[in-house]
């Protein structure tokens, strides 16, 4: 935004500042002409975009908080997202702003001057809050996997990585808002380029760089921790297979986030803010999408299982298959065995969201005897094993009447 300067708007005539109002926001390159009324966009395809990622976010928190409340295992990180969302809605809304009016992918000598100071304005608002979403969105997927791969009162690699991990957010994210905001004098020259200031504090192109290549790091760093964790317990490797799957949508939070780095790289380099702001504000809620799925999809097997659970939808269900003419109306059904387990997916997404993953602790290695209290740490689960030998000894010559109690009038009792 820096490289956007007007000059002295104020000196100028009331003729010469129309005249500048209603010329183009940047000089068009040789042999291009600015259209203002109907300029090459991609608004459509965008707001497309951004009802996609507000829809995945909105339903993966939904699940989540579902069943935080129907389990009530309330955690800090479900009050923390319910915060982050609120903010995610304030940038969704002021994106869709943008992507409206002047549009998406719009060049910048397609603008008019006159609508600078709107389009700044709200990509003011929108850097602030998606920076704060994100930084802290991904402070919840840590606090997560402290939750789910460190016992109670353990201090693991996990522990410490993960709470370096949210200091480094926590404290990139207030550097880079307060640089941020402190880069103009006066404060309103970040937006409006219409009165005397500069932008000398700090470099807005430098500032997004850094931002992406941080993001980037953390969110390779965020999705290794839990499938070095994974990968070095004592289960077959299907099974790890299966915890792996869970946490796959960091790979395309990396993804997204290396193409943010990508087009902060480009825009740096470029004049043409408006276009050039899209694809990264793009990149960004992507990214923002990304790691909401990473935090909340482990507990969407359960909050569908507790809805078809849940008695108006059973009756519902009870009505969708239709009898045969000879078949009874009843209720009951052949009690399945309870040590009929199938296994999925969906089963491994279930104990990850309620018992976690992690190794019992060391002193849970004797054959005949178990502390109990470790019980808490492991949920449910295979506590303690129990070898039992029957052995069958033959007596040829031993009569019946030697052992009466062990025969009854007709034979063997």
């Amino acid at each position: 935004m820096s490289s956007i300067n007007i000059g002295n708007f104020a000196s100028l005539s009331p003729e010469e500042q129309a005249k500048v109002l209603s010329g183009p926001a940047l000089q068009p390159p040789d042999g291009v002409t600015s259209d203002f009324d109907h300029p090459a966009n991609g608004t459509i395809p965008s707001h497309i975009a951004l009802a996609i990622f507000l829809a995945l976010i909105t339903v993966s928190l939904c699940g989540r908080i579902y069943v935080r409340f129907f389990t009530k295992q309330l955690f800090i990180g479900d009050y923390l997202l319910i915060m982050i969302y609120a903010t995610n809605t304030v940038t969704f809304a002021y994106s869709y702003r943008i992507f409206s009016s002047p549009g998406a992918f719009v060049h910048q000598w397609d603008v008019r001057m006159s609508a600078l100071t709107s389009f700044l304005w709200n990509v003011w608002i929108t850097s602030n809050t998606q920076l704060f979403s994100l930084a802290f969105v991904k402070v919840v997927i840590l606090l997560e996997w402290i939750r789910i791969f460190v016992p109670k009162g353990a201090r693991n690699f996990v522990f410490w990585a993960s709470h370096a991990l949210i200091w480094v957010n926590i404290l990139f994210c207030i550097a880079i808002v307060v640089a941020y905001n402190v880069a103009c004098t006066p404060h309103q020259y970040i937006w409006n380029k219409f009165i005397s200031g500069n932008c000398d504090r700090a470099n807005t192109g430098t500032e997004n760089l850094m931002i992406s290549v941080i993001s980037l790091s953390t969110d390779v760093l965020a999705f290794l921790i839990p499938q070095k964790a994974i990968w070095k317990l004592q289960m077959p490797t299907n099974k790890k297979t299966q915890f792996s799957y869970i946490f796959a949508a960091g790979i395309l939070a990396i993804v997204a986030a290396s193409a943010r780095l990508a087009m902060a790289v480009i825009r740096s380099q470029s004049r043409d803010f408006t276009y050039n702001n899209t694809s990264l504000m793009l990149c960004g809620l992507a990214e923002m999408t990304c790691a909401f799925l990473v935090v909340c999809i482990p507990a969407l097997p359960k909050a569908f299982k507790s809805m078809k659970a849940s008695k108006p939808i059973s009756s519902m269900c009870s009505w969708k298959r239709p009898r045969t003419p000879g078949e009874r109306y009843t209720t009951n059904k052949w009690p399945r065995s309870s040590l009929y387990q199938p296994r999925s997916n969906r089963y491994a997404f279930a104990e990850v969201e309620e018992q976690g993953l992690y190794p019992p602790p060391a002193r849970f290695h004797s054959d005949s005897s178990v502390d109990l209290s470790v019980q808490e740490h492991l949920g449910s689960g295979i506590l303690r094993t129990t070898h039992f030998e029957t052995r069958e000894e033959y007596f040829p010559n031993v009569t019946r009447t030697e052992y009466p109690r062990q025969y009854g009038l007709n034979g063997i009792v």
